[in-house]
């Protein structure tokens, strides 16, 4: 589905990540490089490190060494709303909405926070979120809508079925108007039917909006299909990297849920190392009906 673009800078990257958890290695010199407006796959088996990894890029976990860059410049040592603020955004294994707002109030907040954070302690002094602002709703009508959630806007997010609450999860991080955006597991407790269409809304959403997406899934057929790069971590360390249109080594190892072999690992990383049971089958799916 993704078509590899020109060279372009990287957006975001982390350099030479370790994290150690009370002696456990979380993560072990690991490299990374999202360019601009990109889809990065990052794949790996439970524990690989790949929740860790994107904690430390959104700065929700504090890496021990390593330097993390967003837009060029070291965001190392800033917190989670600062990179925020300079463009980055992310979601979570498990939809964190809130189930008493509706779904067009989960994007109007986050889209003022953004663009006047001070918003969020003058409004309730100065009575302004009372009044219309049409520019504002506008630009949430037209989001609402490019991802199709103009029928549920006005719904509280905990009537939604988690199809939904993931969709309405992503749309919220493009209301902060990022230039990445972080999605962990976005596909887990999918079905088949809701699977397509997440997976066409995010093409949709990169291409359209040139927004750079960093993917861990289990799901390594959705990683493959929608990525133009694909990382492949195993106990806290980078094993393999490569285009999977250009590197068969690692569509054949997604494939198998494995890599198979040293020599695997050689020709995409050019690196040595066993391969332990690195991609493992897909995710569960509960059956749901799709949404639409």
């Amino acid at each position: 589905m993704s078509v590899r673009r020109e060279e372009r800078p990287d957006i975001l990257s982390g350099t030479q990540i370790s994290v150690n958890f009370r002696g456990l290695k979380a993560l072990q010199g690991v490299d990374i490089q999202v360019p601009e407006g990109a889809i990065v796959g990052l794949v790996g088996p439970n524990g690989a490190g790949k929740s860790t990894l994107l904690g430390v890029l959104s700065g929700d976990v504090r890496a021990q060494q390593g330097v993390v860059r967003l837009g060029g410049k070291d965001v190392s040592g800033l917190a989670p709303e600062a990179r925020v603020r300079r463009g980055l955004a992310r979601t979570f294994q498990l939809p964190q909405l809130f189930d008493e707002l509706t779904v067009r109030e989960h994007l109007t907040l986050p889209r003022r926070l953004a663009q006047v954070p001070s918003r969020a302690w003058s409004d309730p002094l100065t009575g302004r979120f009372l009044h219309r602002d049409v520019p504002e709703e506008q630009e949430v009508d037209a989001l609402l809508a490019s991802l199709g959630l103009e029928q549920v806007a006005d719904t509280p997010a905990g009537a939604l079925p988690l199809g939904l609450t993931r969709l309405v999860e992503i749309a919220r991080a493009v209301a902060t108007h990022p230039t990445v955006i972080l999605l962990d597991e976005p596909f887990s407790g999918l079905n088949p039917a809701e699977s397509r269409l997440l997976s066409r809304t995010l093409a949709s959403l990169n291409q359209a909006e040139d927004i750079a997406l960093v993917l861990v899934e289990h799901d390594v057929e959705v990683v493959f299909d929608l990525s133009e790069r694909v990382f492949v971590l195993d106990f806290g360390e980078l094993i393999a990297a490569g285009t999977p249109a250009e590197r068969p080594a690692v569509r054949a190892g997604g494939q198998q849920r494995h890599l198979g072999s040293q020599r695997a690992v050689r020709e995409v990383r050019g690196r040595h190392g066993p391969a332990r049971g690195l991609l493992r089958g897909p995710a569960a799916v509960r059956d749901r009906a799709a949404w639409s």
